[in-house]
């Protein structure tokens, strides 16, 4: 009974033209779209917190708002939607590029815990696993057996990535407990979208495949994460 109640509040308050709103509510949001499913979250004390503060309520808050989580995150404070422009390159694997005003509390929040509802999965992997996966690798290495010109001038694949890791960015590669995490968004969308829907999860930057695959990039990853597609409904 209570659950019926509580719905009905929703609803009138709706209806009658009082609807709840955030206070750190962003410019960008669709009242019209998100009224409904912000007031139940809000009532709900899902979506109270100020994510730019304190990113306590930032999980239950995106599984509250669901599948709606992508279009009505600037309603709640969590992201300001962004208009990107899509510049497509000549062709290739992927497309990557860095995320305005990443934040890594939201990230964290989203990908604490599986959130089947936003339609995506989270994968994590060692930061050595990440770099090895890179096509670079294959300079330091043999073709058919026979090594490319100057190979063995060079130094090894590791040692290589390892003098880059320490002078950019301070990091030993020995340090096996370095974890890249990313999000691989179920459905396949354009590079536009995957800009907008990266952005709304605080990624820091984004991998988008030429299949329309989407892959959101987490903060300890080092080049754009994954190089493999990995949505669940976009593998053509």
């Amino acid at each position: 009974m209570r659950i019926v109640l509580l719905y009905c509040v929703v609803i009138v308050g709706i209806t009658s033209g009082q609807l709840l709103s955030h206070p750190q509510e962003h410019e960008s949001c669709n009242k019209e779209r998100c009224a409904s499913v912000v007031s139940y979250c809000l009532i709900q004390d899902k979506c109270g917190c100020d994510p730019h503060v304190n990113c306590s309520c930032c999980g239950d808050c995106a599984n509250c708002l669901g599948e709606d989580y992508l279009s009505c995150c600037d309603c709640v404070g969590m992201r300001k939607g962004r208009n990107y422009t899509t510049v497509l390159p000549p062709t290739m694997l992927s497309t990557v590029g860095q995320l305005d005003e990443p934040e890594p509390r939201l990230f964290a929040a989203l990908t604490d815990q599986p959130m089947p509802a936003l339609r995506y999965t989270i994968m994590r992997f060692p930061v050595i696993e990440e770099l090895a996966a890179h096509r670079s690798r294959e300079l330091y290495e043999h073709t058919e057996g026979q090594p490319l010109d100057g190979a063995e001038d060079r130094p090894s694949y590791w040692e290589g990535v390892g003098l880059v890791l320490r002078r950019n960015y301070d990091f030993d590669i020995s340090d096996e407990t370095s974890v890249c995490t990313v999000v691989y968004f179920d459905q396949c969308m354009a590079l536009h979208d995957c800009r907008m829907s990266c952005s709304s999860t605080g990624a820091l930057s984004y991998r988008w495949f030429h299949n329309g695959c989407c892959q959101c990039v987490g903060f300890n990853c080092l080049n754009y994460g994954n190089v493999q597609p990995q949505c669940t409904d976009c593998m053509r």
